[in-house]
């Protein structure tokens, strides 16, 4: 019970930080992609 509860801790904060990283990506792509556009 406790480590079905631990587990899904672990889950839910690798998810989040997936998340962020792949926000942050995008971010980082599109900002890319402007200094791109300008340069060009």
């Amino acid at each position: 019970m406790f480590i079905d509860f631990l587990s899904g801790i672990i889950d839910s904060v690798l998810l989040t930080k997936k998340l962020y990283y792949e926000k942050n990506m995008m971010k980082i792509s599109s900002q890319q992609h402007i200094i791109a556009a300008i340069c060009h």
